[in-house]
């Protein structure tokens, strides 16, 4: 199954492409999102100024959108099911949760934390 989503791929060039639709991994959930937001970030990578391009935190092609709200649709096998139809809202930053910042609270700080369209590849909610 797949679903339309908006892509930059390269400084001022963008196009909504066909991408695959997620799966929940274990522990994870579906958000079928109902609004995404724009901020600066965005435009950094549209522009080709987003730091993370330039120290390889992030690449071409990438989906945007890291702000974003909507419905829980799907869940994983070993996910609560108490999830399905909730409104939620999108946390950006996901630690490791191994290191000792995430054990403590931090892991919007954690060294390998990924950030939802925004740094180490996991795509955003543009689609």
């Amino acid at each position: 199954m797949s679903m339309r989503a908006f892509v930059i791929t390269g400084p001022g060039k963008a196009e909504v492409r066909e991408v695959d639709s997620p799966t929940p991994g274990a522990g994870e959930v579906i958000v079928d999102v109902e609004r995404a937001g724009v901020c600066g970030t965005d435009v950094e990578f549209f522009t080709g100024e987003m730091s993370y391009l330039h120290t390889g935190e992030a690449e071409y092609p990438i989906r945007i959108g890291h702000e974003w709200s909507g419905v829980v649709s799907a869940v994983a096998d070993s996910a609560d099911e108490s999830w399905l139809g909730r409104r939620v809202t999108g946390d950006t930053m996901l630690g490791c949760g191994r290191c000792a910042r995430c054990l403590g609270g931090r892991q919007h700080v954690c060294a390998d934390r990924y950030e939802i369209g925004i740094r180490n590849g996991w795509p955003g909610a543009l689609a």
